[in-house]
């Protein structure tokens, strides 16, 4: 509902600051924890207590990449992917590519932030 999407606000500034505090790279495959900490009422409600940083999933190439005036690559557009605390051990055990084969061999869609685990049944 709409007080998790104001939850997500604040889950996503804080971890921002507290990765440029701790000098944490806001790049592809960043496995960002303590959802449950900033924000136990959302971490309780969705049972997620991760971001994993990713590519754009679904969209067109040109829209990774954000380009200035002259066309140069200025920077990447990355997607805070939600995850829940089995699915962040798998991306700090065995990489973010592993977590992205079990999503898609369970059908799993990681952008609803109401799915289950992909390690349920």
């Amino acid at each position: 509902g709409d007080r998790g999407v104001d939850l997500l606000a604040k889950i996503l500034a804080n971890l921002a600051f507290l990765a440029v505090e701790h000098s944490v790279p806001l790049r592809e495959g960043t496995l960002l924890r303590g959802i449950e900490n900033i924000c136990p009422e959302f971490s309780q409600a969705f049972r997620k207590t991760a971001l994993l940083l990713t590519t754009p999933q679904g969209l067109p190439d040109e829209f990774a990449e954000v380009r200035d005036r002259r066309g140069d690559v200025a920077g990447r557009v990355i997607m805070a992917m939600l995850i829940d605390p089995a699915e962040a051990e798998l991306v700090s055990v065995r990489g973010p590519l592993e977590l992205e084969k079990l999503f898609e061999r369970k059908g799993v869609d990681p952008f609803d932030v109401s799915r289950v685990s992909a390690f349920a049944d």
